[in-house]
């Protein structure tokens, strides 16, 4: 259920045990009462948002299990994904320890890698064997803290390597199969 779903809780100015229980059963179903107003409670919508687009989100083995939310996402991996657009990619910044992306042999755009810009913690990137070029690689080149991109089979040229030397981190670079 989504939107706004106005709840009248009082009965001749008191409120009804009834409507304590409605409240009570919204609440543990993953709602929230605010106001006079029940809202879904969305903990997981950046982990939604990864899923709908083909993805998966995962943890350190000790945060792991059914209670993972946003906050404990360390990789983003999307696994041949090939949705229709990765529209939701500025979901990625609802994950503040995400470290590692993968979007090794999707249809990821260099329009699309706009979402990097403000993922500061981001280590590790693998666009290998994506469309990704000389524009993607300008956003690339916005990651201070990249160690590790693996950008093989890819359609850099050396222009789009000169983008990468503000990545004053960047320990390993994988080109292998590109047009330089």
């Amino acid at each position: 259920m989504r939107g706004k779903l106005s709840i009248d809780c009082r009965a001749h100015g008191r409120t009804t045990l009834a409507a304590v229980m409605w409240l009570g059963l919204l609440a543990f179903a993953g709602y929230v009462y605010l106001g006079g107003v029940v809202r879904e409670v969305s903990h997981r919508s950046g982990i939604n948002a990864v899923k709908g687009m083909g993805g998966r989100c995962s943890t350190e083995p000790s945060r792991s299990g059914r209670d993972m939310r946003d906050d404990h996402v360390d990789t983003v991996t999307f696994p041949q994904a090939n949705p229709e657009s990765f529209d939701e990619l500025g979901q990625l910044q609802r994950f503040p320890r995400l470290r590692t992306v993968h979007f090794n042999n999707s249809t990821i755009t260099d329009s699309d890698l706009r979402c990097l810009r403000d993922l500061e913690q981001l280590t590790f990137l693998d666009v290998g064997e994506t469309g990704i070029g000389d524009e993607g690689f300008r956003e690339i080149g916005t990651l201070t803290r990249l160690e590790t991109l693996d950008a093989r089979e890819t359609n850099v040229t050396d222009a789009g390597l000169n983008h990468l030397a503000a990545c004053r981190s960047l320990k390993e670079l994988y080109v292998d199969g590109c047009h330089i």
